[in-house]
């Protein structure tokens, strides 16, 4: 180990010995080794040693450090002790190079003394060293001593200069890698932390001091809140440091047990908390002042006003004298940071809404303390009531004054909060604060971009002149909730009852109505009372099979009876449900009188008598539009609207076209793929009130992710939902029967009735002529024969042109097969299973090739089926399995379906038990929902009578009659065998 002689300096494994004073011929020795335990060398700056002569400060050296020989790292000593580590706190805290620091005071009468100030020039934080405490071998001051080896006299900087010494022997035990860093122009951290400041500064105190009779102690001072590390050597002051603010709690922390009296800067476990107290003077200014919660042991809390710690506020903590620690402060610190690092702020009274407006969303909830004084002074953005004061109203317009309510007798009229935003002005005083006008958008108070209908409002007084629409668009662009006031005056009420979509009457069954309706169609037929009690139209969305037919068809024969409605009315849908209309009418609304305008002879004479409801398809709509238009319907109503969807169809422009008191979309779909589809039957219904396309389309978007969700979700919703009903089945069904059974009706094609003809005619002529001899044999086989072709041909043509469908050719048109694709379509786009019967195998592979083009998941089961249970199963447990097609003879009997909730009757069976019986199938223990039953039926054939005489007969059909055997038709006398066989009418 190095001698303690100050003469000597080292650094790693490298010595160098400083020539005394007054040498005539001075030189430093150096002895350097590259590694620990290599060989090294010496050599010297001195004349003699460049002349090859004996050097005697080499000779010296070697005298002095008799261990020279085994190479050992001399500072090994020194990166072992309490110096070391304090100089690395330091240096990890804040890193000071020597050439930033400068000698700020050098006073005093005794040399040995006088104090020595090292600061940096810009201030923050300064070390005072106490000279004169140790013992110096008299070679130099003990304060040009500290001042070289921290190389703080570059002024005298020449070759014997310790500094320099020192900075020589760094370079000369670089390692390799160090070496290589040096030449790109790096430093390796070791590198930087001993050229630094407090490593030189560290190691010239162990120098004099050793590690022995030091101690550290951290200080406050209470007077301007600086905290000081104050080094001891033998119980005398060695140098005092006062930390920078900025990293006092850092180096307070890096230290750690360092400290003699470290428990006095303990760090709390719990952080920081910054609140604000609220108050207000006698003028109404407010006065913010900010706190500190300080979350105490016990669990309680106190709290500090941070002005009284500013002075031990150190950045990122705070210190407590009196409690002896430091505390974190929370981050971030928003209330500091808008505050402009102020403790309190007076905010004067016209300057308050500004304020409260910026900071009030953060100052008037908790932790924050609000006097009571203050807790009235709020900024309003949001009203809590909207009050609508009606002073007149007529069958289309409202006139109303209307006032924002705020909380309290807090109100604000509309037409002030337009006129202040029409001038500019931000806040109006109420009693309980301001009201931001700024935050009421009133350009789409109406659903209108620009609203001229608020430049009525020139004084508070004014009242607004608003359609019965625009009260909906109000309501709809309004989070606040809408109240009536006025009392109990005519008015009050009418526009209560507006508000409230009450209908002008309760539902009570018409005479003109045979059917009962189920208690929500008693709910839907008042809404539809209410639609056009007011004149709006509107769409009725309920779910396929909870009877939109019904509700409709209770409007048309309650307003025949009550209202004494004289106009006709309009029925527009599918071809396909052109007949199902005509028959609910028929059986379900005697007071009404069904008129079918379809067919090459469709006349329009006596439709506008009382009760009539004309029923026609959006083919014929739009062909015969010039003469329909010229008529003044009470109500035309468009069954399954989403045929007509598209506003750039002829259908649709013939739909607008038509003369309508109220015009309604009747449909289970009014949206399948974009959110304009549902924009342009509300145009149809109501038109005008969603506004213009781009303007909806900008404001709304569409179901593919453009436009705003949450004004889809909660504005669009809002303006839609007076003039919409939707009822699932899911929450109307313990209003259902647990089986609803619907015979569905259609018509015959003009290629099926010519086939049907031909089969007759050339096949039944012989048959009729036994049926007609009273005493001759009925030819059952071939009359079973026969009707089974018909009903074929019933079915689709393609099935008895086994060659023209198995090549893949066009097939045939069909009546029943469109209104199939059309009612299965509609189930599945409820999310309903579909199981599909028909008697025929050939219509049973027709369904399963349709569903294989449409991409529609399913399976089917007929005698040739070999794995049944692997059917049966994946129908009921997969998800994406949607459809189960099958024969009543291979799957009418003996599994179960019960995944199923629609059972479709593709063609009548002779025997009613067994369709009844594979319907329970799916309609059996295990079955969670209500079960929609379709039996498909073409008017006019022997499908229609079939389905007549199998009702009247039902309870005479024996369950052990064979499907396929000709007997059941014994059941049936000659005139109605024969009656089976009548050639369809011609208007067919």
């Amino acid at each position: 180990m190095p001698t303690s002689s100050q003469r000597i300096e080292y650094y790693r494994h490298a010595v160098a010995l400083i020539p005394e004073p007054g040498n005539q011929d001075p030189g430093a020795a150096i002895w350097v080794s590259r590694e620990k335990g290599a060989a090294g060398s010496m050599n010297c700056n001195c004349r003699a040693y460049k002349e090859n002569r004996t050097c005697a400060h080499i000779q010296e050296l070697s005298q002095m450090i008799p261990e020279i020989g085994s190479a050992p790292d001399f500072d090994t000593p020194f990166r072992q002790s309490t110096w070391c580590e304090l100089a690395a706190a330091l240096h990890a805290a804040f890193r000071v190079e020597p050439r930033n620091l400068s000698v700020l005071n050098q006073n005093g009468s005794d040399e040995e003394r006088e104090l020595l100030c090292l600061a940096p020039p810009a201030g923050g934080w300064q070390i005072v060293y106490f000279p004169g405490h140790r013992v110096s071998d008299g070679s130099i001051t003990e304060r040009d001593l500290l001042l070289q080896r921290c190389d703080l006299h570059p002024e005298e900087a020449d070759a014997l200069h310790r500094g320099r010494i020192l900075g020589t022997l760094a370079r000369m035990t670089l390692t390799e890698s160090e070496e290589d860093m040096a030449y790109a122009g790096f430093q390796t951290r070791r590198q930087a932390f001993e050229s630094g400041f407090w490593y030189r500064f560290a190691y010239h105190c162990y120098r004099l001091s050793g590690d022995a009779g030091v101690m550290l102690k951290a200080e406050s001072n209470e007077k301007d809140g600086s905290i000081v590390i104050r080094c001891l050597y033998d119980s005398q002051p060695m140098f005092d440091l006062t930390l920078p603010r900025d990293r006092a709690h850092r180096v307070i922390s890096k230290l750690g047990w360092h400290l003699e009296n470290r428990d006095d800067f303990q760090l709390y476990p719990e952080a920081l908390a910054s609140i604000a107290w609220v108050t207000a003077d006698a003028e109404h200014n407010l006065i913010i002042t900010l706190y500190f919660r300080l979350t105490l042991p016990d669990g309680g809390t106190e709290l500090i006003e941070r002005r009284k710690l500013s002075k031990f506020w150190y950045k990122d903590a705070v210190y407590f004298p009196e409690k002896g620690f430091f505390a974190t402060v929370k981050k971030p610190d928003p209330l500091w940071e808008k505050f402009g690092g102020k403790y309190r702020k007076k905010i004067k009274k016209h300057r308050v809404p500004e304020v409260l407006d910026r900071i009030g969303t953060d100052l008037f909830r908790p932790p924050h303390i609000v006097d009571d004084s203050v807790k009235q002074m709020q900024v309003h953005t949001v009203c809590h009531s909207i009050d609508l004061s009606p002073e007149a109203l007529d069958r289309d317009w409202c006139w109303l004054s209307i006032d924002y309510g705020f909380g309290g007798d807090a109100k604000v009229s509309l037409a002030e909060l337009y006129q202040a935003k029409k001038s500019g002005k931000r806040f109006l005083p109420v009693s309980n604060g301001w009201v931001d006008a700024r935050a009421f958008n009133l350009d789409n108070l109406t659903g209108q971009p620009a609203n001229p209908i608020l430049d009525q409002l020139e004084n508070p007084a004014d009242a607004l002149k608003l359609s019965r629409l625009d009260l909906f668009r109000l309501k709809a662009s309004a989070d606040a909730e809408l109240t009536v006031s006025g009392g109990d005056s005519a008015e009050s009420r009418e526009l209560a009852d507006i508000l409230e979509l009450k209908p002008p009457a309760a539902y009570s069954k018409p005479d003109g109505m045979a059917s009962d309706l189920r208690n929500y169609q008693k709910v839907g037929t008042e809404w539809l009372l209410f639609l056009y009690e007011n004149r709006f139209g509107g769409l009725l969305c309920d779910d396929m099979g909870l009877g939109k037919t019904h509700q409709v068809m209770a409007l048309m024969a309650w307003l025949v009876e009550n209202r004494g409605e004289s106009a006709p009315f309009l029925v527009v849908c599918p071809t396909s449900v052109i007949s199902h209309w005509e028959r609910k009418i028929s059986e379900h609304a005697p007071g009404l009188t069904p008129m079918v305008y379809h067919g090459a002879a469709r006349e329009l004479d006596g439709v506008d008598l009382p009760g009539r409801v004309l029923i026609t398809s959006y083919g014929i709509l739009f062909r015969d539009i010039a003469e329909l238009s010229g008529y003044r319907f009470a109500m035309a109503a468009f069954d399954e609207a989403q045929a007509i969807k598209n506003p750039a169809t002829k259908s649709y422009a013939a739909a607008q076209a038509i003369n309508a008191r109220i015009k309604l979309g009747v449909t289970g779909t009014p949206i399948e793929n974009r959110l304009s589809e549902l924009k342009a039957l509300m145009d149809l219904c109501l038109p005008g009130y969603l506004g213009a396309d781009e303007a909806f389309d900008s404001r709304y978007g569409n179901l593919d992710g453009r436009g705003h969700a949450k004004r889809r979700k909660i504005e669009l919703n809002r303006m839609i939902a007076p003039f919409t009903l939707r009822r699932l089945k899911s929450s109307v069904l313990t209003e259902l029967p647990e089986k609803i059974e619907d015979i569905r009706y259609c018509r015959l094609t003009g290629t099926q009735v010519r086939l049907y003809r031909e089969a007759v005619n050339d096949r039944g002529g012989g048959v009729l002529s036994s049926l007609e001899k009273a005493d001759a044999d009925i030819p059952y086989i071939h009359i079973f024969a026969l009707l089974t072709l018909l009903k074929q041909i019933c079915d689709h043509p393609a099935i008895i042109d086994s060659d023209r469908f198995q090549t893949g050719k066009l097939p045939l048109d069909s009546g029943k097969w469109e209104l199939f694709t059309e009612l299965l379509s509609n189930c599945l786009e409820t999310g309903q299973k579909v199981v599909v019967y028909s008697q025929f195998v050939a219509m049973i592979r027709m369904i399963e090739s349709y569903l294989k083009d449409s991409g529609i998941d399913g399976v089917s089961l007929t005698g040739a089926t070999r794995n049944r249970k692997q059917v049966i199963d994946r129908f009921n447990e997969d998800p994406a399995c949607r459809v189960f097609v099958g024969s009543l003879k291979a799957g009418g009997t003996g599994i179960d379906l019960t995944a199923g909730s629609v059972v479709i009757h593709y063609d009548r069976w002779w025997n009613a038990a067994k369709e009844d019986q594979a319907t329970d199938r799916v309609h059996r223990i295990g079955q969670k929902r209500g079960v929609q039953v379709f039996k498909l039926v073409t008017e006019g054939t022997l499908e229609e009578k079939i389905s007549a005489i199998i009702a009247r007969k039902k309870h005479l059909m024996a369950d052990i009659v064979k499907e396929d055997d000709p007997g059941v038709l014994k059941t049936f006398s000659r005139n109605e065998l024969m009656d089976l066989l009548t050639v369809p009418d011609s208007n067919f």
